[in-house]
């Protein structure tokens, strides 16, 4: 949401919180710049007090990381963990998924 956000909080918490927490959704980092009013600690309390576990979520933030340079390796580390896992899990997908080609990326910034 950046520096500049504005409107109904409420709103924009329960929106990206239902992207997070969406059945189809195997994989999530949060990535934070460091100026944001909703910035990584107060996603983690918005997902604690819903009762549901941050360790499912990858977070990073380009202030604490070092710079964008350090947190995009944090990020597409995570990322690729995250995909082995995935594949680990399912090494067999049926025979009706698509290829990774076709996986959609969301951003939200």
């Amino acid at each position: 949401e950046g520096c500049a956000a504005v409107g109904p909080m409420d709103v924009y918490t329960r929106t990206l919180l239902g992207h997070l927490t969406h059945r189809k959704v195997s994989a999530a980092v949060l990535l934070e710049h460091g100026c944001e009013k909703t910035h990584n600690d107060f996603w983690r309390n918005e997902l604690q007090q819903r009762g549901l576990s941050t360790d499912a979520f990858g977070w990073a933030s380009v202030q604490a990381d070092g710079g964008i340079d350090s947190s995009k390796a944090a990020v597409t580390s995570m990322l690729l963990d995250r995909l082995r896992e995935c594949k680990a899990a399912c090494p067999t997908p049926p025979a009706d998924d698509k290829p990774l080609q076709s996986v959609s990326i969301a951003m939200h910034a």
